[in-house]
């Protein structure tokens, strides 16, 4: 992805010149890197300045700094400081998930960095001085990543029709070195963005052809997506699936988020209700387990922003912003889904 195609991604022309360089010091699918604001560099090896406050623990909340190379972790209510600011693995971080489904690999955190095409996968919970623990070499920029209930891990390649899938066990995935994918899926529309998966094993891409593209478990290797109809999207945005395995959609296009039934035998999706229109440029959601609060990373703002998960449902505060925040791209809330 170029400087301009991205600043059409961001469909703000607020969010482009945000937007217009890229960070820690390597090279990136975005354009030129420059170096990390010195502020930002020195959080990542010091303690935050709020990290050690007993009253700041962090880990409920994420966002990914596309520009700063960072995940910000706040606690529930969110705040003006990051609890937490993990650096290590990360080059220009895009979606990030969290793993919604109890079991094996519940305490993970998982990010996709556009800047070298891997996804990472974090023990959780962060701290300022967290490290991978596995690394997925996906190539390509890498836009989302999410993980299933079976421990496959599916990474999109932004703009091509692949997605690089990752099959458990991951003891050849340490980082830094990471693995190779075990297998592809194919996204019919040819360019991906967003990913989700389900409480089923069901995986669903929001694309750039104007819906989303449903895959059903158990997904094999070479697979094409079929098209979920009903769906209707302008511009991509993050997805989730909720606590009633209905899925989630954020369109930056209209500036709307809506969570659609889904009959998945049938291939169909039916709209329930849609949030207010926000304003601004939202990329990833997250979503509380009790499906009350929906929080969006929205680069405009430069926050990360809560709204009522409801019908019209209205928000923006309370907010997760930092003073070195940047660019907030991806958005995860744990837990994020069902059980």
């Amino acid at each position: 992805m170029n400087l301009s195609s991205l600043a059409n991604y961001a469909a703000a022309s607020a969010a482009a010149a945000i937007l217009a360089g890229c960070s820690a010091g390597a090279s990136s699918a975005f354009g030129p890197s420059t170096p990390i604001p010195a502020t930002r560099a020195s959080a990542s090896t010091t303690p935050h300045g709020v990290a050690s406050d007993r009253a700041c623990a962090g880990n409920a909340l994420y966002f990914s700094d596309n520009q700063n190379s960072t995940i910000d972790s706040f606690n529930a209510a969110g705040g003006t400081h990051a609890c937490t600011v993990t650096a290590s693995g990360l080059a220009n971080p895009m979606g990030i998930w969290v793993q919604p489904v109890a079991g094996t690999y519940f305490n993970y955190l998982f990010a996709a960095n556009a800047g070298n095409g891997t996804a990472v996968a974090y023990k959780t919970p962060l701290n300022d001085a967290s490290v991978p623990q596995w690394q997925f070499n996906a190539g390509g920029a890498a836009s989302d990543v999410v993980q299933d209930m079976f421990g496959n891990v599916y990474v999109a390649q932004y703009g091509t029709p692949n997605i690089a899938v990752f099959t458990p066990p991951f003891s050849g995935c340490a980082y830094p070195s990471g693995c190779s994918p075990s297998y592809s899926i194919t996204d019919p529309c040819g360019s991906v963005d967003w990913l989700a998966t389900d409480g089923k094993g069901d995986v669903y891409s929001n694309n750039y052809c104007g819906y989303v593209t449903l895959f059903v478990t158990p997904v094999s290797a070479g697979e094409v997506g079929t098209k979920l109809v009903g769906t209707a999207v302008t511009q991509p945005g993050g997805m989730i699936v909720d606590k009633h395995n209905e899925l989630v959609v954020n369109d930056q296009g209209t500036g709307k988020i809506t969570s659609y039934g889904l009959n998945v035998l049938r291939s169909e999706a039916t709209a329930r209700f849609t949030l207010a229109p926000y304003s601004g440029a939202i990329f990833g959601i997250g979503l509380d387990k009790a499906n009350k609060f929906l929080w969006g990373a929205n680069v405009t703002a430069v926050a990360g922003q809560r709204y009522s998960f409801s019908a019209a449902g209205t928000g923006g505060t309370p907010t997760a912003t930092d003073p070195n925040l940047v660019v907030p791209f991806g958005a995860a809330v744990r837990p994020s889904s069902a059980e």
